[in-house]
């Protein structure tokens, strides 16, 4: 009698259930079996396909064939085999090449199979790719690497205490990490900044779980000023509650510096965030009062409605509005300048950022979207430079492979420099070069260094479309894979062409005065810290003989004593413009006469920091009147 006949009928229908869902089973995952010394028994054709290979070529070789050759001899290696064939079940995943022509990275069960007397007899494998999602990860966490590379990072605890600060923000504040670790975030700012009651709500909120972005106004060693673009970012611990907050920041001193140097002061604009939550399926769920300034509703006129409120009929109807949903559905994030709609209509210009919410199993349940209102700079700057339908772009973000192939390029770019993606795609880095630059050695080490791993920062001159000259502040950012290997490099660039030619006009302008006038500039106690060769020709002095002096060098003693002097100089120390004819003495005591202007330079929060003086000598000229008219050589100080 045979087995099958020898079983109950019961027990037969139970025999076929379970053949049928390990049958079902492989149908449905890739299946290997081996022999306990690690011989291939058979496979099914997901798990061929898995390697590359027919299951008939792969019956009979060994586990070994399937992993790197520097795996196989490990000791790891073999102690796997020997808790298998010991009965031990394994879960991991393992790295396997093949042909030496890929790498394949798999989540793999192993199950040793006994026979009556408890000895293993084979063991199965149940195999599933997750190359991919290694892939994925890699490129995620370069990204996130390659901004820690190029912003200033700093971290405190919910009470404002520093816990950690990359090197990118200590050389910015020039401090040594010493200095900073365990001191408090007061640190970086003013006395008067520290006890006030805004300061202490900005931690309030931070302690809350706000986010809170703008243009910050800080000290850095030394006592000198640094100006930040910054986002405070509190961090959730498991349970939903904030427990530290990590700031992200980039330097605009050089920027803020340029523009009181030439424009003599610029209005600092420091917004706190507005800040709307979502469904995924875009319903509001909740909203600051920021965010309904920025768009004049009330609470209860969007508590409850759709996100499409906020967009033209035929936006929230596009193919691009559905696609931007589900990207944030699937816990993409998204950045950028945004064109929406306010109260009645009234259009309203966003910089915001979209933020899908994990839940404790990594998937997104919610949408919290931070911006900043830039509505009122987009009309300022058509104003100022007579751009009716200015758009402020968000960042161009453009890939290269390591050799410096264009692999992709978003809108920001492809518009920056005048270019469709289909003529980009393909060409190498070098179509945004002049030629002398790209036949440089300069040019082939700089992709030399991009390729082996190295952040490159800086300004740059590039060529757009039919010749033009673009100016752009990028970074180059080498993207690594699960093995640490650079694997392409991301480009972040933002236009600077109009900065550019600005600053260029305002040094010509500057020039031009120098060489036209006699210029000295003094400090708000009047003390001499430079002055030009046409100022000391009128006055008779060489430099070394004027810098550090006082101002009352020029003029008479008697005068120096007065009222009427020590009026002028707080005029000057109100930041209040002096102009007119002067009597002032040059060196030996001979008499200057010039027609000037006395002019306090301010600084980003309008105070005085020093004078400039431009002036002419006019010496000649009152002395021919005081010939016509025979009245003595005096008058106005």
């Amino acid at each position: 009698m045979s087995d099958q006949t020898a079983l109950t009928g019961d027990e037969r229908e139970l025999l076929a259930e379970l053949k049928s869902q390990v049958e079902a089973y492989g149908r449905g995952q890739a299946v290997a079996e081996f022999s306990p010394d690690g011989t291939v028994l058979s496979a099914n054709q997901l798990y061929a396909d898995l390697v590359g290979h027919d299951p008939a070529q792969i019956t009979g070789l060994k586990h070994r064939d399937f992993v790197s050759p520097e795996l196989a001899q490990t000791a790891e290696y073999a102690a796997l085999w020997s808790e298998l064939r010991g009965g031990g079940s394994l879960t991991g995943e393992f790295r396997l090449v093949w042909q030496d022509r890929h790498d394949l990275w798999i989540r793999s069960t192993y199950v040793p199979v006994k026979n009556t007397a408890s000895q293993v007899v084979k063991v199965i494998e149940y195999a599933l790719d997750v190359t991919p999602g290694k892939r994925a990860a890699a490129d995620a966490h370069g990204k996130i690497e390659a901004i820690s590379r190029s912003q200033a990072v700093i971290e405190f605890t919910l009470d404002g205490e520093i816990l950690a600060a990359n090197d990118n923000f200590l050389e910015l504040t020039g401090y040594d990490r010493k200095d900073v670790v365990g001191q408090h975030h007061r640190m970086f700012v003013t006395p008067e900044d520290a006890r006030s009651a805004a300061y202490q709500k900005f931690w309030e909120r931070l302690g809350a779980g706000e986010f809170v972005s703008g243009e910050f106004h800080r000290i850095g060693a030394g006592g000198r000023e640094v100006w930040l673009q910054a986002v405070y970012n509190p961090i959730l611990g498991i349970d939903g509650k904030p427990w530290k907050v990590v700031k992200f920041a980039v330097d605009v001193t050089a920027a803020k510096l340029a523009n009181a140097e030439f424009e003599g002061r610029v209005a600092a604009l420091d917004r706190s965030e507005a800040v709307i939550e979502f469904d995924l399926d875009g319903t509001v769920l909740e909203v600051n009062d920021n965010f309904l300034a920025a768009v004049g509703y009330e609470r209860d006129e969007v508590i409850g409605r759709h996100h499409r409120m906020f967009v033209s009929g035929t936006t929230a109807e596009s193919p691009e509005y559905a696609q931007f949903w589900r990207r944030l559905r699937n816990g993409e994030f998204v950045s950028g300048e945004f064109h929406r709609f306010g109260k009645d209509g009234r259009d309203v210009w966003l910089q915001a950022t979209y933020n899908p919410i994990l839940d404790l199993n990594g998937k997104p349940w919610k949408v919290v979207k931070v911006a900043s209102d830039v509505t009122e700079a987009k009309i300022r700057n058509a104003d100022f430079e007579g751009k009716i339908t200015a758009i402020r772009r968000s960042q161009a973000v453009i890939e290269f492979d390591l050799e410096g192939i264009v692999l992709d390029a978003n809108e920001s770019f492809l518009e920056l420099m005048g270019y469709r993606l289909e003529e980009v795609v393909g060409r190498h880095h070098r179509m945004f070069v002049d030629v002398a630059e790209a036949g440089r050695p300069e040019y082939q080490a700089f992709w030399k260094k991009l390729g082996s791993g190295e952040f490159h920062s800086g300004e740059y001159k590039r060529i757009g479309q039919g010749g033009r000259e673009v100016w752009i502040r990028a970074t180059y950012n080498p993207i690594l894979d699960a093995e640490g290997k650079p694997v392409k490099v991301v480009k972040f660039a933002n236009d600077v062409t109009a900065e550019k030619r600005r600053n260029a006009e305002y040094a010509s302008r500057v020039s031009a005065i120098d060489r036209s006038q006699a210029v000295i500039e003094f400090d708000l106690e009047g003390r001499i810290l430079a002055a030009n060769e046409n100022f000391l020709r009128t006055v008779g002095y060489t430099l070394p003989e004027v810098i550090g002096r006082h101002h009352r060098m020029f003029v008479t003693p008697e005068y120096a004593a007065s009222e009427e002097y020590r009026e002028f100089w707080r005029q000057l120390l109100r930041g209040e413009f002096v102009s007119g004819r002067f009597h002032r003495i040059g060196k030996d005591g001979r008499d200057v006469w010039i027609q000037s202007s006395y002019n306090p330079i301010l600084d980003q929060a309008g105070r005085p920091v020093k004078v400039i003086k431009y002036a002419y000598d006019v010496t000649e000229q009152v002395e021919l009147e005081r010939r016509l008219t025979g009245e003595a050589l005096s008058g106005a100080h």
